[in-house]
């Protein structure tokens, strides 16, 4: 095993005992609780939040090209996205008109 292996163990290794030490530990809490409103309504927003913070660089930094315009799948699906959140406000409606438009594009560009 290389240096570069070991370390990617490491990291599986870790993220999976941070993840398996955190649910047990609310798992076992003595008694119950709950979020705060704001808090929670927040949270419904973190996996759209994750995914921009994926999609963005990749559609804006797109190598070779200094501007991306609507000839590219990637341009297509992030604007039926936007379409898709903006008139439902439903994450899945948007996830699901992104993923649909993108591989509508790249099959037809």
């Amino acid at each position: 095993m290389t240096e570069h292996e070991a370390y990617i163990w490491i990291g599986i290794v870790g993220l999976m005992g941070a993840t398996v030490i955190s649910r047990t530990l609310l798992m076992l809490w003595p008694r119950e609780f709950s979020l705060p409103f704001r808090l929670q309504r927040a949270l419904r927003f973190a996996p759209m939040a994750a995914i921009a913070a994926i999609i963005v660089p990749s559609v804006l930094l797109e190598p070779g090209s200094s501007f991306i315009g609507l000839s590219h799948p990637k341009s297509i699906a992030v604007l039926a996205s936007l379409i898709g959140w903006f008139l439902t406000r439903q994450m899945v409606v948007s996830m699901a008109g992104g993923v649909s438009f993108y591989l509508a594009a790249k099959f037809l560009i």
